[in-house]
């Protein structure tokens, strides 16, 4: 197993008592909870704060990197979640657009929040006018993705939009690259 917290991998550090990791397709937020023992205090050292990010590799797993969200003591062990989605994903927005591509808006929301965009079967629809009214990102794009036929996921500081139906039919052949590219 491989333990990363803000790149340097910390595995042979602590000693990893329980670790939990939900992956989901669409409508939630990958969602990663470990516990481990920490008799060297190397935690209080490190420094965590919530938005730093984690990530563990264990075969063909790999959470990508993640935001902490919380860091506890529970029955004298530490306890870290995590969300694959920025801590400032449930801050509600308000905008409005003129003549605005789908991917358009796609892409200015996830640049909102830093991460990267990539479609897959997506046909880009032009609106005359769109608000968003006091609703999160997410909830406001999730709700366009509905209307378009579309879901999207959040992986490894990529949002990925995806027309599911186009994806199923098209075989086995496509594939959805999660990994996350250095762009220059």
């Amino acid at each position: 197993m491989q333990l990363f917290f803000e790149g340097t991998d910390i595995y042979q550090n602590v000693s990893v008592n329980t670790c939990i990791y939900d992956s989901y397709g669409e409508q939630r937020s990958d969602t990663l909870r470990i516990v481990f023992n920490d008799g060297n205090a190397l935690w209080d050292s490190w420094k965590p704060l919530k938005g730093n990010t984690i990530s563990i590799i264990l075969g063909a797993c790999d959470t990508g990197e993640m935001y902490i969200t919380s860091v506890s003591p529970e029955n004298g062990k530490m306890c870290i979640r995590a969300s694959s989605v920025p801590q400032d994903y449930n801050d509600k927005g308000n905008k409005s657009w003129q003549n605005v591509h789908f991917k358009q808006l796609c892409e200015e929301i996830a640049g909102r929040h830093f991460l990267f965009s990539e479609f897959y079967g997506v046909e880009d629809q032009v609106y005359e006018y769109v608000n968003q009214q006091n609703k999160e990102d997410f909830v406001f794009l999730s709700e366009r993705c509905i209307l378009e036929g579309c879901s999207f996921l959040v992986y490894n500081k990529k949002m990925i939009v995806y027309n599911e139906r186009n994806i199923e039919s098209s075989g086995s052949n496509v594939t959805l690259n999660t990994k996350a590219e250095l762009i220059t």
